[in-house]
């Protein structure tokens, strides 16, 4: 068409019928004479990314505060660039440099950003291939599987309870529920039922919205708040008028230095381990992997895995359960050299 050949794929024969083929084509056609295809090829990566990319994800509902962080960076580097010009190479190097500065964990998302960037630009027609495929991604060091221990927790709650503050209230409901602390504070009055016992949350990160029946304690520590809160928020701030507190880290180190002092246990902790203590002995009382996804509010299981784990004690009682049964008959005789062994 003028001069210009343009190429592409609507559908397959024989599965597409030719009524759907012929709306697809008529539709594609009007794209290239009134100029839409040609100006998507001009389209910069801030055009891209604000046109499209922000509209779509906010639009599904999803908590991408992480990713417009991110998109800070991209935008630095590429954004008054035209999309379909950026190759893999130039890509490639930009997470390098930012692999030198950055952790591997911190690189990945980056380029899961970048690849969405183009995702979107290949269904807008705006380029054929993305440049991210074949970029390696970044090793990352192993999930953290620090869960406070019984004497632990016992300090913590003691001492959470004598502060008696928002912050350190907010941290126990962290504790008690497994939810993330961005979601506790952000907590407010509408998001929960009449007599307390159903809060429903708008937004979580993974793009969904989640009904919950509180537990006793849970409850009882929301009520608490929200009968001395002064606005919306069951966390009110005092610095900030109609705001909930900031992530409550002074709090966090006050009573992490008092479960240290009291118990000896000097291994550090982050409030997040919060949520892997309270996930991982949920999967400990239960077995049911599905349920503990349920109650982190996360989009498949293997997210979930990342975040709790089966103690050291129910893997080795698993190992023993396995290998008795392997033994079937012969287990006596493992039995009787064990205790010669031992005599």
């Amino acid at each position: 068409m003028d001069g210009v050949r343009h190429k592409g794929t609507i559908g397959s024969s024989p599965n597409m019928p030719l009524p759907v083929f012929d709306k697809l084509f008529r539709e594609k056609m009007l794209e290239i004479e009134t100029g839409q295809i040609l100006r998507g090829q001009d389209l910069t990566v801030n055009e891209l990314i604000d046109d499209h990319v922000l509209p779509e994800m906010e639009g599904r509902n999803r908590d991408i505060k992480g990713f417009k962080r991110r998109l800070k960076r991209i935008r630095k580097a590429f954004g008054k660039r035209k999309v379909s010009s950026l190759t893999h190479y130039e890509l490639n190097l930009f997470l390098n440099k930012l692999a030198g500065a950055c952790k591997g964990s911190t690189v990945n998302r980056y380029h899961s950003a970048l690849s969405r960037i183009f995702a979107t630009a290949i269904r807008l027609n705006i380029c054929r291939d993305n440049p991210c495929k074949n970029i390696l991604r970044r090793s990352e060091p192993p999930a953290r599987q620090r869960v406070l221990s019984d004497a632990e927790i016992h300090h913590f709650i003691e001492k959470a309870l004598s502060l008696d503050s928002f912050q350190s209230l907010s941290l126990l409901v962290a504790l008690f529920s497994g939810w993330r602390i961005g979601n506790v504070i952000s907590i407010t009055r509408d998001m929960l039922d009449a007599d307390f016992t159903v809060i429903t949350f708008p937004e979580t990160k993974n793009g969904n919205s989640y009904s919950v029946l509180l537990n006793g304690p849970t409850r009882q520590m929301l009520m608490k708040c929200a009968g001395r809160s002064w606005n919306q928020f069951l966390f009110p701030s005092a610095i900030k008028d109609g705001h909930h507190i900031a992530y409550p880290r002074e709090t966090y180190q006050i009573i992490r230095a008092y479960v240290a002092e009291k118990t000896g246990i000097d291994k550090h902790w982050t409030i997040h381990d919060l949520r892997r203590t309270h996930s991982s002995r949920q999967l400990k009382l239960t077995g049911d992997i599905r349920l503990v996804q349920q109650t982190l509010f996360h989009s498949s299981t293997s997210v979930t895995e990342r975040y709790c784990y089966h103690e050291d004690t129910r893997l080795a009682e698993a190992s023993e359960a396995t290998v008795q049964s392997l033994l079937g008959d012969h287990s006596k005789s493992f039995l009787q050299q064990e205790d010669s062994n031992a005599a």
